[in-house]
């Protein structure tokens, strides 16, 4: 029989599931005054952003991946293309 351990079992070794550390100075030192996100998480904290926004824009599903380098354009939709991509680009400030 193994001994039990007395130790938590985190997933994150770095930050121990606390999903923040405290960064180090440029001296190497530890700066206990801030807190940033760990690595574990700023992977999850994309995606949710991500998520929102798609969300937020209410598009259509399966567009989240949508560039204007990718965008299969008709034409029907030409000139409203055409005018987003302008204005994306800061070419018009006011697309009417």
């Amino acid at each position: 029989m193994l001994p039990m351990s007395t130790e938590p079992e985190y997933q994150c070794p770095l930050c121990c599931d606390m999903f923040v550390v405290h960064p180090r100075k440029d001296d190497g030192t530890v700066d206990y005054t801030r807190v940033v996100n760990c690595k574990c998480v700023e992977a999850k904290i994309a995606l949710q952003k991500k998520k929102a926004l798609i969300n937020w824009c209410e598009l259509p599903v399966k567009t989240e991946d949508f560039t204007f380098e990718n965008y299969k354009v008709f034409p029907e939709v030409k000139k409203a293309y055409d005018a987003a991509l302008a204005l994306a680009q800061g070419g018009i400030s006011n697309p009417r």
